[in-house]
């Protein structure tokens, strides 16, 4: 379970995992930087492509007094709904039965009658002691380390604190130390830092008044359907966990959050039930927690094309991370599988007929040919290491 708590002006204060007895100080609120227009620094404005604001501090939405605010309390969530300007909401959700707290926002139209553009940004400033030091995933699998003002391979002189910082967040953002972990899970593409020590700000919403000059020919102005702008509608996903858990706890929440299952309706007839079975699944058994079935197509009429994948990557995890076997017999209740073929991770030749360039290295040593372990008949069992992709051409004869 977890804990929310809110300050005297409505303010968030703290959030806790109960279960794991963890718990994080923490203020969020929005802020708004100011685009620049160009300077004598440099020409360059913020626009489309070009992030610039033209200062390192940005500007508080929160008056500094009150939030005005109002708690509503359901059979299975409490929510605490936010005003923080009169076109800047929030509600924070909590899930009596889950380990999140979700932040769902709605910004706009931003304003722009004084003649400034405006990025807005939300921030949470914590007690977590991360120091230079924050992650940020490569579409929604590697996770990159990331260290404030610095580059690993060349010296770094940055001229641009706030933009020369940022980083695409696609699906998560994550702070931690020695004994803690804060996480936010995205639900889209969105730019992200942490600044300071112990502090993580995404983008949400942006509104320009001047062209970057990169191609698009306008400022970033949309008006929207009745002419005063757009809104934003998002949400972003709080985990905290203790250090050690917080790779199983991102990864298999991200695996929830993006694979969710499509629901569909429909009209139904009378003996529907009696003719289709609603509760069949194509699997007959539950895979192992650290492994995804990433795709699966029909190839012909007798070959399906699929791809299983390892969630982790290496030492995220000490259980998770390692190798993992998974058995395709039986795995596909309606199809018995007769015969298999390893393909590239584009599924366009054989795996064992695939050559790579071999480049030369700076010690001379040549990379050495990965060849994964073979998938042979009657099992049929599949090995897979931390973050690997396997895909497969299979032969079937339906039961």
């Amino acid at each position: 379970k977890m804990s929310v708590t809110f300050d005297s002006t409505g303010l968030l204060k703290s959030i806790s995992n109960m279960d794991w007895n963890v718990t994080v100080n923490v203020k969020q609120s929005f802020y708004w930087y100011n685009a620049s227009k160009g300077d004598l620094a440099s020409g360059q404005a913020s626009g489309a492509y070009i992030f610039r604001p033209n200062s390192s501090t940005p500007f508080p939405l929160f008056d500094g007094k009150s939030v005005q605010g109002k708690v509503v309390n359901g059979s299975e969530v409490i929510e605490f709904h936010q005003t923080f300007q009169p076109w800047l909401n929030q509600i924070v959700r909590l899930h009596k039965t889950k380990h999140h707290v979700d932040f769902e926002w709605v910004v706009g139209p931003i304003p722009f009658s004084d003649g400034l553009g405006r990025e807005i940004i939300t921030r949470f400033d914590t007690d977590i002691d991360s120091e230079d030091t924050f992650y940020t995933d490569a579409n929604g699998r590697q996770m990159m380390k990331r260290i404030r003002d610095h580059r690993e391979d060349y010296p770094y002189n940055n001229i641009e604190p706030v933009a020369g910082n940022y980083y695409p967040v696609n699906s998560r953002i994550f702070i931690k130390d020695s004994d803690k972990q804060f996480t936010i899970m995205t639900d889209r593409s969105e730019g992200g830092s942490s600044l300071q020590s112990g502090s993580v700000e995404l983008m949400i919403h942006r509104r320009l008044l001047h062209d970057d000059s990169k191609g698009v020919g306008e400022p970033l102005n949309e008006t929207g359907q009745f002419g005063d702008g757009l809104m934003a509608v998002g949400r972003h996903r709080v985990l905290i966990t203790r250090a050690a858990e917080g790779a199983k706890v991102h990864r298999l929440s991200g695996e929830e959050i993006y694979m969710a299952p499509w629901v569909f309706f429909s009209t139904q007839t009378t003996d529907w039930t009696k003719k289709y079975n609603p509760m069949k699944s194509f699997i007959a058994k539950n895979l192992p927690e650290n492994v995804h079935l990433l795709t699966m197509e029909l190839w012909s009429e007798t070959e399906i094309l699929f791809r299983l994948e390892h969630m982790f990557a290496i030492d995220e995890d000490p259980v998770d991370s390692q190798n993992v076997t998974v058995s395709l017999k039986g795995l596909f209740p309606m199809l018995n599988i007769t015969g298999i073929d390893e393909l590239t991770l584009s599924a366009n030749q054989e795996l064992s007929s695939a050559t790579r360039l071999q480049w030369h290295t700076k010690d001379g040593d040549t990379p050495t040919r990965f060849s994964p372990p073979p998938v042979t008949g009657p099992s049929y069992d599949v090995v897979l290491s931390a973050m690997q992709i396997r895909t497969f051409k299979a032969t079937f004869a339906r039961t």
